[in-house]
């Protein structure tokens, strides 16, 4: 058996914000107290210009002109409201149902709430953090958390929540006599805050990084940098890719040319051997790529061609750079 608060949406003749005549509000009265004491319901007029109230049971409701509200079990809400869409006075066309009232004592009550104590001690702690040790909250935290975790019961209807508060204001004392709730007063009253880790002596947690002990929270010691490896310019690499290609190159020309124009095995090794002194000549690419190689046709039926390398040669072995190293030559 389930009990809900139920409101039954009535629309009286003669009533919008107040009644329009006696004669409305008397008809409203004497046809909704002979409907329900005819359903078994117990009438309790109503004073001082109130509405009536009906009960049954363990249920109640409130006979307003615009609504009858109360908690009522679920399984007679459509068999009530059957019988209201009989009446003349007034006609009811909706049900609202909203939250659960349970059938809980005052001791089951406190068993609930004492099962959902560390859940409860959370939302306080949560509710009373501050940014800074110096700021106080001076809310009702209390009543936010009672009625957070409040229970609606048949036999507290009208939501006092006696057990409920008690239950909250404990757990708060008992909280600030452990250290993790802070009080003081401040310019708006009483105020209170969650103690910080400091103020409650919580230690960290104890980490190792590399054969340390550390504390979460503090630095730790600095990681060394990887050592990178010396790299060589890109201009250098660049010359030494251009001058290695620019040899073999020029080799494997000279080679061919000189086979194709004097069809002669000594003509090529002649060839090879002045490109011999070429490659220890330190001035000898800066030359051959400024002077020769500009100006030479690759075409290996011209018949200048023997005459352009020894030209070439003489201007190698002409350079000073050249002399220097056969002077340091024996013989």
């Amino acid at each position: 058996m389930a009990y809900r608060k139920v409101y039954f949406r009535i629309r009286t003749e003669g009533y919008a914000s107040g009644w329009s005549s006696d004669a409305d509000k008397a008809a409203f009265k004497e046809e909704s107290r002979r409907l329900f004491q005819e359903l078994g319901w117990a009438l309790t007029l109503g004073r001082n210009g109130g509405c009536d109230t009906v009960a049954k049971d363990r249920q109640d409701l409130y006979l307003h002109p615009n609504s009858f509200s109360g908690v009522l079990d679920e399984d007679n809400v459509q068999p009530l409201r059957e019988q209201l869409s009989k009446a003349h006075a007034f006609r009811c066309y909706h049900a609202d149902l909203y939250e659960e009232y349970r059938d809980l004592d005052d001791e089951g009550y406190r068993a609930e709430l004492e099962a959902r104590r560390d859940e409860i001690t959370g939302y306080i702690l949560e509710k009373c953090r501050t940014k800074r040790s110096n700021l106080y909250v001076v809310a009702p935290v209390a009543e936010y958390a009672a009625e957070k975790f409040e229970v609606r019961r048949l036999c507290d209807k009208d939501r006092h929540n006696k057990i409920g508060h008690q239950f909250v204001s404990e757990l708060m004392d008992e909280l600030l006599q452990k250290g993790w709730l802070v009080s003081a007063k401040t310019s708006q009253g009483e105020g209170i805050r969650t103690a910080t880790d400091k103020e409650r002596g919580v230690r960290q947690p104890v980490t190792q990084v590399d054969g340390q002990i550390t504390m979460e929270g503090q630095p730790g010691p600095p990681e060394k940098a990887p050592k990178r490896k010396k790299r060589s310019s890109p201009a250098c690499r660049r010359c030494s890719g251009w001058l290695g290609a620019f040899f073999v190159l020029r080799s494997a020309h000279i080679g061919a040319h000189a086979a194709s124009v004097c069809g002669s095995l000594a003509v090529l090794v002649i060839a090879f051997i002045w490109l011999s002194d070429y490659t220890y000549c330190v001035s000898a690419p800066a030359l051959l790529c400024s002077s020769a190689w500009d100006r030479y046709a690759w075409n290996p039926s011209e018949p200048g061609d023997i005459s352009l390398i020894m030209s070439c040669r003489r201007k190698v072995r002409a350079s000073p750079s050249t002399r220097k190293m056969n002077q340091s030559q024996p013989g």
